[in-house]
């Protein structure tokens, strides 16, 4: 499979504009530290502002996501790990990200992208966040339980556009610093 993949970020509009205005502000003092559940171009798009983390799960996508970053000349940490992907989140410290971004493909009923956010959560450094996508597809719900002590947002896509449904969500958490 070949696809020119672009720097791109799918999440509801009002969530991009906010991960990019929040990416710039840490950006000032040092680069943001990024892991991403679920690897695309969201994955180009990220690379472009702080030091990423992306944790993909299919190895075709995986070569292509890879070639991509060559292409745009982009470096980031890109990891190959088998469903489920949450286990990986023991391989870091505590505190260690500025923001954690759930989105990866789903197939068994929500659970890996809510044990995602679940073992996500203590990675996620004072005054940063952790983002879910798709957050309002029922199947996700469990993940409002567990960050349930947490300030939420969430931001709905008020217009379809490419890549992305009129009336999903994205979801975030801050941690308080």
């Amino acid at each position: 499979m070949t696809l020119d993949l672009s720097p791109t970020c799918r999440l509801a509009d009002a969530a991009v504009h906010f991960l990019d205005r929040r990416l710039a502000e840490i950006g000032k003092a040092r680069p943001a530290r990024i892991l991403e559940f679920g690897s695309g171009g969201s994955t180009l798009w990220i690379a472009e502002r702080g030091a990423l983390v992306s944790v993909e799960s299919d190895p075709e996508w995986f070569t292509i996501v890879q070639s991509a970053l060559r292409a745009h000349c982009l470096t980031a940490d890109l990891r190959l790990h088998p469903i489920p992907l949450h286990p990986v989140c023991s391989a870091f410290q505590a505190d260690a990200f500025d923001v954690v971004l759930v989105d990866q493909e789903d197939f068994a009923g929500g659970r890996h992208r809510v044990a995602c956010v679940e073992a996500a959560r203590n990675l996620v450094a004072p005054g940063g966040v952790l983002m879910l996508d798709n957050s309002d597809r029922p199947k996700f719900a469990a993940a409002f339980e567990i960050m349930k002590d947490w300030p939420c947002e969430t931001a709905t896509q008020p217009v379809a556009k490419p890549g992305y449904n009129e009336g999903s969500a994205t979801s975030w958490w801050r941690r308080q610093p």
